[in-house]
């Protein structure tokens, strides 16, 4: 499990309190999971302010942490390490204050048919490169900006996983994820937009499947026998 960082803040001291402290430790906690901030001051004063945001309010049950996740079909087995592994049942359901060597039993939570990026899902397996066969999707949870999360994306082909840390499965923003990436299966794009919070500025990176014809080398000297060989890949068109 990654260490939780406490920090106490006087929720009245400095200029512009307490608006400005509450405005900062909420924004604080949206940017971070790893720290966990206590506001001291007038309770009830405190408590009008916080009513303005909408925020994370953690719970000594909530689980997440680094996982190593092992899969098995048939003769196919191997490891993937996940860096913040959790789902809706552990982080919003569990009961039990989180303790070294706890062992949880729960139903796998599979990814709504409607959606591309599973919010709740800890994996689970999305065509995002529009080639027809499905990738595995490593839900890397909380870990992107505002508490969204962040997703790794392996294509499995026999029994080689490879991951994907091209464009625009790992772009200028950083790894895809349900902040600011739209998938557009009509048109076969992707789009990654660049935002903080609810606000989009400076346009945005649109990726689509583009052709590349590559010649067999037999035949890259033959004036009349072209072999052409198509493959596909992401390329940035906007």
């Amino acid at each position: 499990m990654s260490e939780l960082v406490k920090i106490a803040v006087d929720a009245m001291g400095g200029d512009n309190a307490p608006e400005q402290i509450v405005k900062g430790a909420v924004e604080a906690v949206g940017e971070s999971k790893e720290i966990k901030v206590f506001l001291t001051g007038p309770k009830d004063i405190v408590a009008a302010e916080l009513s303005k945001y909408t925020y994370d309010k953690e719970r000594n049950t909530e689980i997440w942490g680094n996982a190593l996740l092992y899969f098995e079909k048939e003769d196919n087995r191997f490891y993937i390490y996940n860096e913040s592994f959790s789902d809706s049942v552990l982080y919003y359901v569990n009961e039990q204050e989180v303790r070294d060597n706890m062992i949880l039993e729960l139903d796998y939570l599979p990814k709504s048919t409607k959606e591309y990026l599973s919010h709740n899902s800890p994996f689970f397996f999305s065509d995002v490169d529009f080639d027809g066969e499905e990738e595995l999707i490593i839900n890397n949870w909380r870990c992107g900006t505002r508490h969204c999360n962040t997703y790794d994306v392996y294509k499995i082909t026999n029994n080689e996983v490879k991951q994907l840390t091209e464009a625009p499965f790992v772009n200028p923003t950083g790894k895809i994820s349900n902040y600011n990436s739209d998938f557009d299966s009509v048109n076969k794009t992707i789009t990654i937009h660049k935002r903080t919070g609810s606000v989009y500025y400076d346009g945005y990176y649109k990726y689509g499947l583009a052709k590349k014809v590559i010649l067999n080398s037999d035949d890259r000297l033959s004036k009349y026998n072209h072999v052409i060989v198509c493959k596909w890949a992401m390329e940035i068109i906007k």
